[in-house]
C-alpha cells in the first residue's frame, strides 16, 4: 500500500522475481511496477545470469527502467553488463566487468561506459584485502556536474564481514 494519505496506490509498488541455480549455471529476473507520489508510473526489470567453468566464472545481465515524468516526458535507463572472475588461488580472485549505461528522454540522451579491474586477497574467511581499478567515460546527459567526460578511481582496503 502508497503512503499517500487518501490514495493506497501512490507510492506503492508490486514486484515478482525468480531465480534459478542448477549445478554451474544461475539464472534470475524480477520486475516492478509502481507509482510515484506524484501518480507517474515506473516500470523496471533486471535479468541476469552466471555460469561457472571450474575456476572460472562469467556472469552477465541487463536492466530496464521506464519513468513518466510531467516535465521531461518519459525517460528510459538501460544497464547492460558483463563480467568475470576466476580463482588463482584460494586465497587470490581476479575480476573484472564492463558496464554500459544508456539514459533517453524526449529531450536529452546520454551513456556512460564503466571498465573495472580487481583483486582481492583472502587473509581469512572472513578477512581480505582488496584493489581495483576502474576507467568511466560518460556522454550526454550522464556527464556528471563536474564536466568531466572521463574518471579513472582506484580504492584498496581491509574488508572484514562480521
Amino acid at each position: 500500500m502508497g503512503e499517500v494519505a487518501g490514495d493506497t496506490s501512490r507510492s506503492a509498488a508490486q514486484a515478482v522475481g525468480a531465480s534459478y541455480t542448477g549445478g554451474p549455471l544461475l539464472l534470475a529476473g524480477t520486475y516492478t511496477k509502481k507509482e510515484t507520489a506524484t501518480g507517474f508510473d515506473n516500470k523496471a526489470y533486471v535479468v541476469g545470469g552466471g555460469y561457472k567453468f571450474g575456476e572460472l566464472q562469467f556472469k552477465a545481465g541487463y536492466s530496464n527502467e521506464e519513468q513518466a515524468t510531467a516535465a521531461a516526458g518519459d525517460f528510459e535507463n538501460n544497464v547492460a553488463w558483463a563480467g568475470a572472475s576466476y580463482q588463482l588461488s584460494p586465497a587470490l580472485e581476479l575480476t573484472a566487468a564492463y558496464y554500459r549505461s544508456k539514459f533517453e528522454s524526449r529531450t536529452t540522451t546520454g551513456t556512460r561506459n564503466l571498465a573495472i579491474v580487481g583483486a582481492a586477497y583472502a587473509l581469512s574467511k572472513r578477512t581480505n584485502l582488496y584493489a581495483e581499478v576502474d576507467l568511466n567515460r560518460y556522454k550526454g546527459a550522464l556527464i556528471p556536474a563536474s564536466t568531466q567526460t572521463r574518471q579513472t578511481g582506484f580504492s584498496a582496503g581491509v574488508m572484514h564481514l562480521f
